[in-house]
């Protein structure tokens, strides 16, 4: 929470909120950048954080569930087939464009129980530096 209150005079940057009627048990922060305001992916970004001296940060996602060789094949649960022997048809590999370029424009945080005020300030300060530095 004291993050995001951080957060929300830094432009171009947002964190994921809770679904709606829900609350998180976060163990990682997704930031969003807006493309239209930071001039810069989710791979310079993050590695401007971790120059920053921060650990746990993440370019969005490095896999994707469906490029998966468990997924391709249908290998989830040993060799029952499920879910897809539920009359879902086969699992296969998709073209995901929306998903990919969400995930140019997410930074993944993680975090634990052993963080506290000084690491959510320095986590601050970094990201409202790097969105400074790369602002369009």
């Amino acid at each position: 929470a004291k993050v995001a209150q951080g957060l929300r005079d830094v432009p171009g940057v947002s964190l994921a909120g809770d679904p709606t009627h829900s609350e998180s048990s976060f163990y990682y922060l997704m930031i969003y950048l807006d493309s239209s305001r930071i001039g810069c992916d989710s791979q310079a970004f993050a590695k401007a954080l971790q120059l920053e001296g921060l650990d746990g940060i993440h370019a969005g996602y490095s896999v994707y569930p469906t490029d998966q060789v468990w997924h391709q094949q249908g290998i989830v649960f040993g060799k029952s087939g499920l879910p897809w022997s539920l009359h879902q048809g086969k699992p296969g590999r998709y073209e995901l464009p929306n998903a990919h370029a969400a995930n140019q424009a997410m930074v993944r945080v993680d975090i634990h129980e052993s963080l506290g005020d000084r690491e959510g300030r320095d986590l601050i300060a970094a990201i409202a530096k790097v969105a400074k530095f790369h602002a369009i």
